[in-house]
């Protein structure tokens, strides 16, 4: 996880880059605290140096991780009062997906994936004490589920069915669900068809009225009466005539 201020005008931008595995820190074989990147307590003390930035960009391509810490870098995120939003770099699985809920506007690239599933978790004791674990999984996904109903445009039995599955959505899926809001490239894309159409249809319209000119100008030399001992026309049609070859390049 990177961390870089970068000032734009009379605004600052605070960009941060999740292209690793969420994971607490911990402690070593010497007893020693090894501080993990992604970890809350890390991404606390470095948003904490920039409370007055006015946008946070979050570029992701992570498998997502531990999920105990991404929901405190989420809720951090949530706190702070600067604009986020979120690029799907790559992938934005499991835990990394959280951030694209809390997000005020997403864009995905358009090789992009996100993933969402159920929690998992490791369980040790007797039949009552895992009994107790599933019971307690299922409470903590009631609570996951609202950040993704937050974002996206599907009901609650849509999504537990999607979570159910371990669903893989691609990008145009993203956008179609709501996970995204606009796939980097594609309106442009868009635009630059619709602007084509444009085009296309202008110069029909006028090859259209060229050729409409081109059949009064037809009726105009059948309707003509020539004299009988001049092949020629008369000047004045005759300058007329010309008139139209030169403006409608007949020949």
């Amino acid at each position: 996880m990177k961390w870089k201020l970068k000032q734009q005008a009379d605004n600052s931008v605070l960009e941060l880059y999740l292209y690793d595995t969420i994971q607490p820190s911990y402690y070593n074989w010497y007893g020693e605290k090894e501080t993990s990147e992604t970890s809350q307590e890390y991404f606390r003390e470095q948003l904490g140096q920039y409370p007055n930035v006015n946008e946070i960009r979050i570029y992701i391509n992570s498998n997502g991780g531990d999920v105990y810490e991404a929901y405190g870098m989420v809720s951090q995120l949530q706190r702070h009062q600067a604009r986020k939003v979120c690029y799907v770099d790559g992938f934005a699985c499991s835990a990394a997906s959280l951030f694209l809920c809390i997000a005020d506007y997403v864009f995905a690239s358009k090789q992009a994936t996100v993933m969402i599933h159920n929690m998992a978790a490791v369980c040790y004791g007797n039949a009552e004490q895992l009994r107790k674990e599933a019971d307690d999984l299922d409470v903590l996904m009631e609570a996951n589920r609202q950040l993704y109903l937050g974002r996206m445009k599907i009901t609650e039995e849509e999504l537990i069915t999607a979570l159910n599955a371990e669903t893989i959505y691609t990008a145009k899926q993203c956008l179609e669900n709501g996970l995204v809001d606009e796939i980097v490239g594609e309106s442009n894309v868009e635009e630059m068809e619709k602007v084509s159409q444009i085009k296309i249809d202008n110069l029909q319209a006028m090859i259209q009225r060229q050729q409409h000119m081109v059949n009064v100008l037809n009726q105009i030399r059948t309707t003509q009466q020539v004299p009988e001992k001049r092949k020629e026309p008369e000047p004045q049609t005759n300058e007329l005539m010309a008139f139209f070859n030169k403006a409608f390049h007949i020949k």
